[in-house]
């Protein structure tokens, strides 16, 4: 049995679609996800806006309204669980988002209860033997470490080239967990 990491946000959460609409509700913008070509969204609004465009995300009533990215997210996690493996859901929350995430997940059913959810900021501190996340530096971290990474992607680094598994495909990810389980020498030791 595999213990799989899964980032929540930009991996199975579409959280910048509610979040950039109320941003560009408020500050008559049009900015998409799309445009968004590096973590650090405060470089993509503008300028009257800078880092207050963190704090539409300080809203815990904002996961009311985030759908997930796809309806494969919930299929595939749905289908690596089905193969005994544990999906355990690694995020970094603000002070107001706190337990909003959970909530989402199990609402969702993507989570049937606490013990697979975690609010982290580093992940390296936990351990799995495989971690999906759609956060460049996340995974190169998690890779000099010595541990495999699939970078989920999305438009802040889809530019980029790594030695792991860079797919925004479930069926992809399906297929590399599957691997790697087969493989005696998959996984790091």
């Amino acid at each position: 049995m595999l213990t799989i990491g899964c980032d929540v946000d930009g991996v199975v959460a579409d959280l910048h679609t509610p979040w950039l609409f109320r941003y560009n509700r408020d500050y008559n913008d049009d900015l998409k996800a799309s445009d968004i070509m590096a973590w650090g969204v405060h470089e993509f609004v503008k300028p009257e806006c800078g880092k207050k465009i963190y704090e539409y995300i300080e809203d815990k009533d904002l996961y009311d309204v985030v759908f997930p990215t796809s309806n494969e997210a919930l299929n595939t996690i749905l289908k690596i669980k089905s193969l005994g493996h544990r999906v355990v859901y690694l995020t970094t929350s603000t002070l107001g988002s706190s337990g909003a995430k959970f909530k989402w997940l199990k609402r969702w059913g993507f989570l049937e209860d606490m013990k697979d959810y975690i609010e982290v900021t580093d992940k390296n501190l936990i351990k799995a033997d495989i971690l999906i996340d759609d956060r460049l530096e996340t995974t190169e971290n998690w890779y000099k470490e010595g541990n495999f990474p699939i970078l989920f992607k999305q438009p802040w680094n889809k530019k980029t080239i790594r030695p792991y598994p860079h797919t925004n495909n479930w069926d992809e990810i399906y297929n590399t967990i599957v691997a790697l389980d087969i493989l005696d020498d998959g996984l790091p030791q």
